[in-house]
């Protein structure tokens, strides 16, 4: 993941996945797909398993503590969204 150091806190670059039309943004470290866009969709590992979601966007999120966002698994398939 790529972190950008200030001087108290520390920035993560992340991918806004959304998992129903309307609700919460969840953050997933995407550097291991630099080229997902919005609009892709992509598969993660969720505290209710494997899922799919939809990337909305990009975000740098500053961080006080230390904290690790989970990694997007792999970009969907189109055998996933049948």
């Amino acid at each position: 993941m790529e972190i950008e150091k200030s001087s108290e806190q520390q920035q993560y670059k992340v991918a806004g996945v959304r998992f129903h039309k309307v609700g919460k943004l969840y953050h997933f470290d995407y550097s291991d797909y630099p080229d997902l866009q919005p609009g892709d969709y992509v598969i993660v590992e969720t505290s209710r398993g494997r899922q799919m979601g939809q990337v909305m966007g990009f975000a740098v999120v500053d961080d006080n503590e230390e904290r690790e966002h989970l990694p997007i698994l792999r970009p969907a398939t189109p055998r996933d969204l049948a």
